[in-house]
């Protein structure tokens, strides 16, 4: 068996707030069936965000915070992986989205491309239509992790953190 068989569900993974983008991700799929798994918290002073989004019921799961372990077992589980940022900074959830065998689907923005390149697709943050397309056509998508495994094993290696930080000790000798 396939494991993209066992696994279900979109899930995006963040601060709640407008750098994230849940807004427009939600605005995207309003008119499908489609659900999505928000992952994290909003800060307070995004309270009136956070509101916005839990209006859009049918088609979200809040599940609030959750520790990373709980993050991880959730992704080993997930099929798809979203992230509509606005602006991104090497996003480790995306990067473990991805190590995990999610189909990722991330903004394009800088510097993503730098470290993604190919291996993902890219979506514009301020197109509702580009996400929902994307999301649609992930869904539609044969994917098998075995296949990619090579991919994200070199993803992995380069930037696990040993690698990331092999190049930085020179700064504590």
């Amino acid at each position: 068996n396939s494991p993209s068989i066992l696994k279900s569900g979109i899930y995006c993974i963040g601060g709640i707030g407008p750098r994230k983008n849940q807004l427009t991700l939600l605005k995207a799929v309003e008119s499908t069936d489609l659900k999505i798994h928000l992952i994290g918290k909003n800060n307070k002073k995004d309270k009136s965000y956070y509101n916005k989004i839990a209006k859009h019921q049918n088609n979200v799961i809040m599940e609030g915070w959750k520790p990373h372990y709980e993050v991880i077992d959730t992704l080993t589980k997930a099929e798809i992986y979203i992230q509509p940022s606005y602006i991104e900074t090497p996003g480790i959830a995306s990067m473990e989205a991805f190590c995990l065998g999610c189909k990722t689907i991330v903004s394009d923005v800088p510097p993503v491309r730098e470290y993604f390149s190919d291996l993902v697709s890219y979506i514009s943050p301020y197109d509702k239509a580009d996400i929902k397309q994307s999301l649609l056509k992930e869904l539609d998508r044969e994917y098998n992790y075995a296949q990619n495994i090579e991919k994200i094993e070199y993803f992995n290696n380069r930037f696990s953190w040993d690698n990331v930080l092999e190049s930085l000790k020179y700064i504590f000798k």
